[in-house]
């Protein structure tokens, strides 16, 4: 089991604009439609990801007090071990 390809879905809630909802009845309000969905999430080359989100994430909660970021553990391979910029 350890060589097949893992496939990663993410639960997503989503919103849309309601079709149709204009008219004198309706005039100046916003509907909206939700709904919620299971996707697959491709993260080889960050699609799948908002990457300018992800990366205001991790700064947001692994800064220290004298400004610099640590590095979670699940990121490290990737930048070559560093754990700390």
């Amino acid at each position: 089991a350890a060589e097949l390809p893992l496939r990663m879905v993410c639960h997503t809630p989503c919103f849309r604009s309601e079709d149709g909802s204009c008219g004198k009845d309706t005039r100046g309000m916003v509907r909206q439609h939700q709904f919620e969905k299971v996707e697959l999430v491709h993260t080889v080359n960050g699609s799948g990801l908002a990457v300018g989100r992800t990366m205001v994430a991790v700064l947001e909660n692994y800064q220290d007090g004298d400004g610099r970021i640590h590095i979670p553990d699940a990121l490290r391979p990737y930048i070559g071990g560093v754990a700390v910029i």
